[in-house]
């Protein structure tokens, strides 16, 4: 599992797998992706604060940040059935700041 918050302090759970040798964002993505409207052109910048946590700036295709109106903090809910992992791995050459 991985938490992703932006700017406004709405904050998503989201599963995170790998795939050939690819860490992927994937249950509850599709709904972060849709609630934020992202398209093709948007620029997403992941901070990784540690202990599975990221915080996103989204921006728009002129790479114009995007602010959204601030929210009461949100965490999508998983399936039941599907297991919490706190582990992350990080991918070679990402450093975090």
């Amino acid at each position: 599992m991985a938490f992703l918050t932006i700017p406004n302090g709405t904050k998503w759970k989201v599963k995170l797998t790998k795939r050939d040798g690819e860490v992927c964002f994937q249950n509850g993505w599709c709904e972060f992706a849709s609630c934020h409207a992202l398209t093709l052109g948007n620029l997403l910048v992941f901070r990784y604060e540690g202990n599975s946590e990221f915080f996103v700036f989204i921006f728009d295709a002129t790479a114009t940040k995007i602010d959204y109106p601030v929210a009461e903090v949100q965490v999508s809910r998983m399936e039941d059935n599907e297991s919490d992992d706190n582990s992350l791995e990080i991918m070679d050459g990402f450093m975090p700041s």
